[in-house]
């Protein structure tokens, strides 16, 4: 009795053992790796990593059998932007059975021989993308029956797109695995990945130049920087008269154009024009930024990178230095304008159909000074004038602005008109305090026309003992003065005139200058 028994409980057990082996053939059992990428954080379409799930058994090559169920990928807290035209479906094995699911959004799922080298049998997979509060879903379905032997056969999932927007620079995006029902697929290592990871896509800085109205301005310069080597993709074929498929391509993944660059100048002054230029060939790397279309204003200057080898310039942060013509006429306004730079496409600026876009804001904030316009002025010193209190002195002067020439053979000025504002450094005991004072002396004075005051009569300058700057928003000013002393009699009695000397203007000059040489144009440049 006994002996049948044992003989019972070791049947029991082959049943069981046999039972439990059955289960776990049931199930495909898939080794989880990733290839994660850098991403642009301000990416609305940003390309994720592959994903891919490789056939692992012990002992190997054991036979597995799917039952059917999902396994689901979800892209962790991002959306996925290029979702399925609903359900997609493939034939694995039999006529007419493929080996990938692709989709015009870009995803693709690549399935290795033994999932689809069946010419008898046919077994049909679906995929759909969904996305929840928790991120994007890829979602494929198996059906019951697929059986796969060899070790290594594998899915690879690619061309996801997701919106990283709101995550901070430096920040991991992840794919979390899960099977449903949890019998039907195992993740032997791990069960999420890290498939990308945020970065600054883009740095903008800038050398800005002061431009003196009366004279040709130089270039200022925009430094375009690659925020990461990869972030500038050519992706789209272009206009035939530049390169249209770069060696060594990226897969598009539903990609339609190429990674542009917008930059946007804010507050330039009326009277001033940029000439953006049509290429700039990378300082760093071998890419290209092109001219795509420039503002009537030429405030703002789109422009799209071309390379002729993807893979090479995906070895370095491109640099492009991009310095247009600045044009200003003589009776331009004056003012500060700054330059910001973004990625483009933009939610800020939409085009339609365009992919990949960016929700990227202008940056820096706030922008660079880029090109200032000054007039260009002319700086008149009066070496002494007086009025000293209790004394009998008082000082006249006369400032001219000789911009108009009409009619003079030979001399020919552009008219400018501007204000005259009186300076005064008053004289002072040694060791002791100067307290220099400003008056207006013509808020515009016209071309062509003349300004006189004496001391006495200007506000703040009653008084007054000491040197004094008239500085005349136009060229050509020129001034003189006249001293008179009456000594307590009625009329006066000592007189003395002389012209203002011209310092020569900052604007030309940099700074200053105690002594020649003179920067031509420079004020009127009389040589000393």
């Amino acid at each position: 009795m006994r002996a049948k028994s044992k003989l019972f409980s070791v049947a029991l057990s082959a049943l069981l053992l046999l039972g439990f082996a059955a289960t776990l053939s049931a199930q495909i059992s898939h080794q989880v790796q990733s290839t994660p990428v850098d991403v642009v954080q301000t990416g609305l379409t940003e390309v994720m990593g592959e994903v891919r799930l490789i056939k692992s058994t012990i002992p190997a090559n054991t036979p597995q059998t799917t039952i059917g169920g999902t396994v689901n990928v979800l892209y962790v807290d991002v959306p996925i932007s290029n979702t399925f035209s609903g359900q997609r479906a493939v034939t694995l094995g039999g006529p007419g059975g493929t080996c990938s699911i692709t989709d015009v959004g870009g995803i693709t799922i690549d399935f290795s021989a033994q999932y689809c080298d069946d010419p008898g049998i046919s077994f049909q997979l679906f995929a759909t993308v969904t996305n929840t509060a928790a991120g994007g879903l890829l979602t494929i379905s198996f059906p019951t029956g697929l059986v796969v032997t060899a070790d290594g056969q594998s899915i690879a999932i690619n061309g996801v797109r997701a919106r990283v927007t709101g995550k901070p620079v430096g920040a991991d995006v992840n794919a979390s695995l899960q099977a449903l029902p949890s019998n039907a697929h195992s993740f032997i290592n791990v069960s999420q990945v890290r498939v990308a990871r945020t970065n600054d896509g883009l740095t903008i800085q800038a050398t800005g130049i002061v431009a003196a109205i009366c004279l040709p301005p130089p270039s200022p310069t925009v430094r375009v920087l690659e925020g990461f080597p990869g972030a500038f993709v050519h992706n789209a074929t272009v206009a035939a008269a530049t390169p249209t498929t770069p060696a060594n391509p990226r897969p598009r993944f539903g990609a339609n154009t190429n990674t542009h660059v917008n930059l946007v100048v804010t507050g330039l002054p009326s009277g001033v024009t940029l000439t953006w230029p049509a290429s700039v060939n990378a300082s760093t790397g071998t890419g290209t930024l092109r001219l795509v279309s420039v503002s009537v204003d030429t405030a703002i200057a789109l422009y799209r990178f071309d390379t002729t080898d993807q893979a090479l310039s995906d070895l370095t942060a491109e640099l492009f230095l991009v310095s247009p013509t600045v044009t200003v006429a003589i009776t331009a306004a004056v003012g500060v304008a700054t330059v910001q730079g973004q990625l483009y496409p933009s939610d800020l600026l939409p085009v339609v159909g365009l992919v990949p876009r960016f929700d990227h804001p202008l940056e820096p904030d706030p922008g660079i000074p880029f090109v200032t316009v000054q007039k260009c002025r002319t700086y008149l010193l009066f070496p002494f004038l007086t009025n000293a209190a209790g004394s009998t002195f008082n000082s006249g002067m006369a400032v001219a602005n000789t911009t108009n020439t009409t009619g003079v053979p030979g001399l020919v000025t552009p008219a400018q008109s501007g204000s005259v504002t009186l300076y005064g450094f008053p004289q002072f005991p040694s060791g002791g305090t100067q307290t220099p004072v400003s008056a207006v002396l013509a808020s515009n004075l016209e071309s062509g026309n003349t300004v006189a005051a004496s001391l006495d009569g200007i506000t703040g300058f009653a008084g007054f003992q000491g040197y004094a700057i008239a500085v005349c928003e136009f060229q050509f000013g020129h001034g003189f003065a006249f001293i008179s002393g009456t000594y307590g009699s009625s009329v006066p009695v000592v007189a003395e005139g002389f012209l203002a000397l011209v310092i020569p203007d900052p604007a030309f000059t940099g700074t200053r200058l105690a002594s020649p040489p003179l920067t031509a144009n420079s004020g009127e440049n009389l040589g000393n």
